[in-house]
């Protein structure tokens, strides 16, 4: 399945028809149309349209707005690399946890390599205090995923414009 940018303006219109509080309190972000990763390709069109919009990201678990900012005042989005979003969930998420055990430690270190392997990009920590961890994937290929992580796996992923969608069915 593939994210879809119509389905995100379709989802819009909605929102705005219904004259619910959500629509009302959002604010579209300046740049949305040129909003960019911090390598400078743009960001995936779904998320460039949800921020002419709504300049912050929906909250994970009901129809209202999250404090969470989508990109700065200059247009880049607010993200890191896999590679450091993946070592803060698998990681630093748990090091409290697993303080002590030194082969615990290797293996979510590991875990965390691995994943960035298979997971190029930039990403988002969605919630961090919420748990499952939710990521938003940029992946290279200008895709924009939300993977679920919990047990030490990831499993599920959806489109940013089917996750939305499905916050406000």
């Amino acid at each position: 399945m593939q994210d879809d940018p119509a389905a995100v303006r379709s989802l819009i219109d909605r929102l705005r028809a219904s004259g619910g509080s959500f629509a009302g309190g959002a604010v579209a972000h300046a740049r949305a149309e040129g909003l960019v990763r911090p390598d400078d390709t743009l960001a995936p069109e779904s998320l460039r349209v949800w921020a002419s919009f709504d300049s912050h990201y929906p909250w994970p678990f009901s129809s209202r707005r999250s404090p969470q900012a989508i990109a700065g005042p200059n247009g880049e989005l607010l993200c890191a690399t896999m590679d450091e979003v993946l070592k803060r969930v698998c990681v630093e998420s748990v090091r409290e946890e697993l303080e002590g055990d030194d082969e615990a430690l290797a293996y979510v270190r590991e875990l965390a390599t691995t994943f960035a392997s298979e997971m190029p990009g930039y990403g988002v920590y969605l919630e961090p205090s919420e748990s499952p961890d939710r990521i938003l994937w940029l992946s290279p290929e200008g895709q924009a995923t939300v993977l679920w992580y919990e047990d030490d796996t990831f499993d599920r992923r959806k489109p940013f414009s089917a996750w939305l969608d499905g916050l406000f069915e």
